[in-house]
């Protein structure tokens, strides 16, 4: 009776799991499905199917994901072959003790007549053009046509003429020194902690004033030159004020100074006003 029990046991062993065909019979290209099956209760090691198992004669063209169904774990497999003949799909083992039977697979070939005439591949027909594959070529094109004429009439023509209207004049020097004043205002450099930022702008923007204004290169030479040069130039009290601006600048940008928040409030003050008292009325 035990040894019943035991062969009833390993045989469920060895056959619960399956591998089958749809078909074992297809033409030199044709396809077939391939199907491995086991019970989930079971302890396996689930096979990877490649085509070494079938000794490159058969060709995996689409594998499928591993799925459950009814208690049971399968795969699937789309195959075709390229050569006619029998080709043995091996058994597929799932542990040390169970593995599938041999399956065969049947490629047949084409039936071809070999007295028939060969004939030249015919090439693909060119469908005649007509009226639906031409109006939106067309469209586009009228779409394009009145797109360039709107640009040139309503945006480069306003612009030739907008020029014409411009007269060219320059911008007087204590404005747009004052303009610039006031984007450096707007920046709050020495609030963010750039103070040598800072004064480099206002000393740089004040002095191209002092260049513009009283025609000497202000840029380009030192604190106490530029002090020569507007001594009989502007009144005592805006003389001293552009010293300490200067000066101040000087010090913030080589010297590394740091002047406290009424300095630089009042430095910016002190270029407005110089620029404000010596501009050129007429301009």
């Amino acid at each position: 009776m035990k040894k019943i029990i035991f062969i009833l046991f390993l045989s469920n062993l060895l056959f619960s799991q399956t591998v089958n065909l749809d078909t074992n019979q297809i033409l030199i290209g044709g396809q077939t499905k391939l199907t491995i099956s086991k019970p989930i209760s079971e302890n396996f090691i689930w096979p990877e199917i490649d085509t070494i198992l079938f000794k490159k004669n058969i060709e995996i063209i689409q594998k499928g994901k591993i799925d459950t169904f009814k208690n049971k774990i399968f795969q699937e497999f789309i195959l075709t072959a390229w050569d006619s003949g029998k080709y043995y799909i091996p058994s597929i083992n799932f542990s040390e003790v169970t593995s599938s039977k041999d399956i065969i697979l049947n490629v047949l070939p084409l039936n071809i007549d070999p007295k028939a005439k060969l004939k030249d591949i015919k090439q693909p027909l060119k469908a005649p053009l007509n009226w639906h594959d031409i109006w939106p070529w067309i469209l586009i094109l009228i779409t394009l046509i009145v797109f360039i004429f709107l640009i040139n009439k309503y945006v480069l023509k306003k612009k030739k003429t907008e020029k014409k209207k411009i007269n060219k004049k320059l911008i007087p020097c204590h404005i747009k020194a004052l303009n610039e004043l006031d984007e450096i205002e707007r920046k709050q450099l020495w609030e963010n902690g750039l103070i040598k930022e800072y004064y480099s702008k206002i000393s740089e923007i004040f002095r191209r004033y002092l260049e513009e204004r009283f025609s000497f290169n202000a840029l380009e030479i030192t604190t106490d030159e530029i002090l020569e040069e507007l001594k009989i130039k502007i009144q005592s009290k805006l003389f001293e004020e552009t010293s300490i601006l200067l000066n101040r600048s000087d010090l913030a940008k080589f010297a590394k100074n740091k002047p406290s928040k009424n300095d630089n409030i009042n430095s910016l003050f002190i270029a407005r006003k110089i620029i404000n008292e010596t501009k050129n009325k007429e301009e």
